[in-house]
């Protein structure tokens, strides 16, 4: 597709993240995060790693999935997932989405 473009700068989703059918997901995974060291004031000490990298926001407006980063050592995946309220519970109620799943917070 890139390569056929006249431009890639023109390539693009019609994609309304407003709208509960797009859905969209993103990763943070491979931007560092835990194994970042960081230096900065207030913490315990020089190159301290965090125990977790998290998306804070006090209200998320749109449908959407976030696999953030983890310890590589714990050999899974952590994925923030935003959906209307029914979307949610017909998920929980898939048994082949939950095989997937080992731990649910609300």
């Amino acid at each position: 597709m890139f390569g056929a473009a006249p431009d890639i700068r023109r390539v693009g989703l019609v994609f309304d993240p407003r709208v509960p059918q797009s859905l969209g997901f993103n990763s943070w995974v491979h931007t560092g995060g835990i194994n970042t060291e960081w230096d900065i004031p207030g913490l315990p000490e020089p190159g301290y790693k965090p125990d977790a990298v998290r998306r804070v926001q006090a209200f998320y407006r749109a449908s959407g999935g976030l696999i953030q980063p983890t310890r590589p050592e714990l050999n899974r995946w952590e994925l923030l997932l935003i959906l209307p309220a029914r979307a949610v519970e017909i998920l929980l109620e898939d048994g082949e989405w939950m095989r997937w799943v080992d731990r649910v917070v609300r």
